[in-house]
């Protein structure tokens, strides 16, 4: 039987244990829309539903882990509550990936490259990807600058301080160092092999791998920036957003090209 198959005619307990799934990841579930909405970069994870129905099309069902299934399935669903009571609906997320892969277990998913790719769906904490691309920003407005400097001598652009959010019209964070294109090109990289059924390590090495390309696609982002910007032929707000909010689309068109030709190589 295969996997969809499986998925289509589940028993009265795995129907039950998604019924309190979901009352338990309401707000949860709440948090995630208004990320989405709130930070636009986040949206990257929806490219994921896609891609996990891509990796297990077809795919055939082993006889599902019940135990582990649904311990955390439990787990994760007492990890939400507590979140949510304690007024940390985003940690809330974490209980929600668990019990995920829970699920996962009771469906008899095969492999656990398979099984995790299903977290790629959440999407990373604003905090994680501002902190550690703040550091990150500082380079890429190094290299703006020179670009700019280059492009027309004497621009205002050639000032990186300009760069680090002291000119009002253009405001960048660590969102802007280019984590989210990291994180798309990961999980490209992951479902590929999630797609054959392939180890975990072959996942998460393929993921590192394939994020890697993230830093030339910064980088042509950041000088595109660097040239729109002297050019003065979009507004630097525009230009602000499109760095810390619509980088990882280039990603995603990467990726997706990259599983293209993975699919047609294996």
């Amino acid at each position: 039987m295969t996997l969809a198959a499986r998925t289509r005619t589940p028993n009265a307990t795995t129907l039950l244990l998604w019924v309190a799934l979901g009352a338990a990841s309401l707000a949860v579930l709440g948090d995630l829309l208004e990320h989405w909405i709130a930070s636009p970069w986040s949206r990257y994870s929806l490219l994921f539903t896609a891609l996990y129905a891509w990796a297990c099309r077809g795919t055939h069902a082993t006889d599902p882990d019940r135990e582990l299934g649904r311990a955390l399935v439990a787990f994760g669903a007492v990890f939400e509550v507590l979140a949510i009571g304690g007024g940390f609906d985003r940690y809330g997320r974490i209980g929600l990936g668990i019990a995920l892969v829970g699920m996962t277990c009771l469906h008899g998913v095969p492999s656990w490259s398979r099984r995790l790719a299903v977290l790629w769906i959440i999407p990373v904490p604003h905090f994680i990807v501002s902190g550690f691309g703040e550091p990150i920003l500082a380079h890429w407005a190094t290299l703006g600058a020179a670009v700019a400097n280059a492009w027309a001598p004497g621009s205002l652009w050639s000032d990186v301080s300009v760069w680090l959010a002291e000119e009002p019209s253009f405001l960048l964070d660590g969102v802007a160092g280019g984590l989210s294109v990291a994180l798309v090109l990961a999980g490209c990289g992951w479902m590929t092999v999630a797609r054959v059924g392939g180890p975990l390590s072959d996942a998460c090495w393929r993921g590192v791998l394939w994020s890697l390309l993230a830093v030339p696609l910064q980088a042509a982002c950041v000088v595109s920036a660097a040239v729109l910007l002297t050019a003065e032929q979009v507004a630097p707000s525009t230009v602000a957003n499109g760095l810390m909010h619509a980088t990882w689309v280039l990603g995603a068109i990467v990726g997706l090209l990259l599983c293209r030709k993975q699919r047609a190589e294996g």
